[in-house]
């Protein structure tokens, strides 16, 4: 094989290790904010009580069994209860949406369903940090509902404020 060649192939290879890194790594945050923003299944959450419970209080092999049994029967009842309680969530945000689209022109209905379908796009872990930084409906950076800004000092600088006896009279 000529020089050549082998910088080719070599450069193929490189190509081709850095695109599986990228989609591994791409595959990999995407899970990983997922698993993040999900709340742990019931199973999970039960498992980790019956660990603690188990590590920490030194049960007799018939408590253990016991416990086991009240953790597995409550795991699945707070399944239950989590399953039932996402389906009332979900048909009202659906009940709420069929009225809402009721009011609205044709126009306005394909704004809504697009805001809909961005609203269940995921999201940054914490979308709030950041409010500062983004301009309010008065563009200067709050939240909308936020307090009003202050013009001026600070309310707590040293020329307003006076302790108790600076404030007394004389």
């Amino acid at each position: 094989m000529n020089a050549l060649l082998k910088w080719k192939v070599a450069l193929y290879l490189t190509a081709i290790f850095a695109a599986g890194s990228v989609t591994g790594w791409m595959v990999g945050a995407k899970t990983t904010k997922v698993k993040m923003l999900s709340p742990p299944p019931p199973e999970e959450i039960g498992s980790r009580i019956r660990q603690d419970i188990h590590k920490e209080l030194n049960l007799s092999p018939d408590q253990a069994a016991k416990v086991d049994a009240i953790i597995e029967q409550n795991s699945k009842d707070m399944k239950s209860l989590f399953d039932a309680h996402l389906q009332r969530v979900r048909q009202a945000a659906s009940n709420r949406n069929a009225q809402i689209a009721l009011i609205l022109t044709p126009e306005q209905q394909a704004k809504f369903d697009d805001l809909e379908k961005r609203r269940h796009e995921p999201r940054p872990f914490n979308r709030h940090r950041n409010w500062r930084n983004r301009p309010g409906p008065d563009n200067q950076g709050r939240p909308p509902g936020g307090p009003p800004r202050r013009e001026g000092p600070p309310s707590n600088s040293k020329t307003n404020c006076k302790t108790p006896a600076e404030a007394a009279p004389h």
